[in-house]
């Protein structure tokens, strides 16, 4: 058997036969691929693995949604008062942020890499759902939501309830 090198999602698969011995070659076309740039996984956990860094993006997410839903404004008051990993910048996202962590070759949860789901249920953005209108205090009438089980978009009042999955930025790999 002779050594082959598999390169699937940014990782490098090495399968060798029992007592086999890498060739010079194989060893440089090796080196040469792991140092490529965007040749790194694209997320990392932090924070006894709370936190999920995502390097394409250069988000920081918590692995988990909240324990509870919960309507916009409460949201609101539970995203400014969230602290993990001792930060205090956390946000929520707009749609297309929270949509980049959408994996839809999964089911239940459909995120991305390490992130998980308790609920596997609505989860708030910031973008306004703008066929909704707004209230009768000039705010949007309602938001767009994820849904973690399949990763469809949904318009949805805001005095309905759904789970918060704050975000932050960091630096993206490289810069």
């Amino acid at each position: 058997m002779q050594p082959t090198l598999n390169i699937r999602t940014k990782t490098l698969h090495l399968h060798l036969a029992p007592r086999s011995e890498l060739s010079t070659e194989l060893l440089s076309t090796a080196a040469q691929i792991c140092s490529a740039p965007g040749f790194t996984e694209r997320f990392t956990l932090s924070h006894d693995g709370v936190l999920a860094t995502d390097h394409q993006t250069g988000l920081m997410w918590p692995v988990y949604e909240s324990e509870s839903s919960m309507d916009f404004d409460d949201l609101q008051k539970y995203v400014a008062a969230f602290r993990l990993g001792g930060f205090d910048d956390w946000f929520v996202p707009s749609d297309e942020q929270h949509c980049s962590i959408i994996d839809r070759t999964r089911y239940a949860p459909a995120f991305a890499g390490p992130l998980k789901s308790r609920s596997n249920s609505w989860e708030w953005t910031s973008t306004p759902y703008l066929p909704a209108g707004k209230t009768a205090a000039g705010v949007p009438a309602a938001f767009w939501q994820v849904y973690g089980n399949d990763g469809d978009l949904n318009g949805d009042r805001r005095y309905y309830g759904a789970f918060a999955r704050p975000c932050r930025f960091v630096a993206r790999a490289g810069q």
